[in-house]
């Protein structure tokens, strides 16, 4: 089996045009700059899109000082639009593409809640009660959303996982019926039997 180095996997998305040196975060800023023989591996160089000494880190990749990005940019002939670029801190939620990135890749907060509060109500409710939407196949749905968590974060998918193994099991895709028994008095309630839902 052969393995690729992170420069390999790095180098594999890069231009095959791209050449150029710069000095990482980390360079020391030594009296003698040592190149490829830095410690620190500070000193990095691009040749023909490969990516043959150095740390690639903010600096080369960041959203606006990223050297490599604009780099990038200047050849191809775009232009970065400055007033559509945001800072995203660790504060706020940082959300790519519908998913939420700030420490491992989620889905947001309140959409997790969503779910588990559906399928707990289900247990007792029924999903039918629970499909405020009217989605035609509602278990399949629930089925997706839960199995696309667990792709993105397998921990946070567990406990919904067995939520939505619960519901399938117990079957409650149908939400019990309550309807004045014909002969009974004003205010009670009752549940069909079998027969009744036969009907």
């Amino acid at each position: 089996m052969e393995y690729w180095s992170n420069k390999q996997v790095f180098s594999s998305i890069l231009p095959q045009n791209l050449n150029m040196v710069f000095q990482a975060s980390s360079c020391a800023n030594c009296d003698v700059c040592k190149k490829e023989l830095c410690e620190r591996d500070a000193y990095v160089r691009i040749f023909d899109g490969i990516l043959e000494s150095g740390t690639i880190d903010k600096k080369a990749i960041g959203a606006f000082d990223g050297q490599i990005v604009n780099r990038i940019i200047r050849q191809e002939g775009f232009k970065i639009q400055e007033k559509k670029c945001r800072i995203h801190r660790r504060s706020a939620r940082q959300e790519v593409t519908g998913l939420v990135v700030n420490t491992a890749p989620t889905i947001a907060r309140a959409e997790r809640r969503r779910l588990r509060a559906i399928l707990h109500q289900a247990k007792h409710t029924g999903l039918d009660a629970q499909n405020r939407d009217s989605h035609p196949h509602f278990l399949d749905y629930l089925r997706g959303k839960v199995a696309f968590l667990k792709m993105v974060n397998p921990r946070h998918a567990a406990p919904l996982e067995q939520a939505l193994a619960a519901v399938s099991a117990t079957g409650a895709s149908i939400k019990p019926i309550t309807a004045p028994a014909p002969d009974a008095p004003a205010g009670e309630e009752y549940t069909p039997g079998p027969e009744t839902m036969e009907q």
